[in-house]
């Protein structure tokens, strides 16, 4: 399955995440895995 794990122009991430949380359509669990993908490139990069 392709994700995406990182949005950095669009937001649509933070206007619609809850909802799908509350939604069971997305697990805490591929969120926690999506930042431990994404936090070390952010922070080899120096973005964060």
């Amino acid at each position: 399955m392709r994700v995406c794990d990182m949005d950095m122009e669009s937001y649509a991430y933070e206007s619609s995440l809850y909802t799908l949380l509350d939604e069971d359509k997305v697990d805490i669990e591929q969120i926690d895995d999506a930042v431990r993908r994404v936090s070390p490139l952010k922070i080899s990069i120096r973005i964060v």
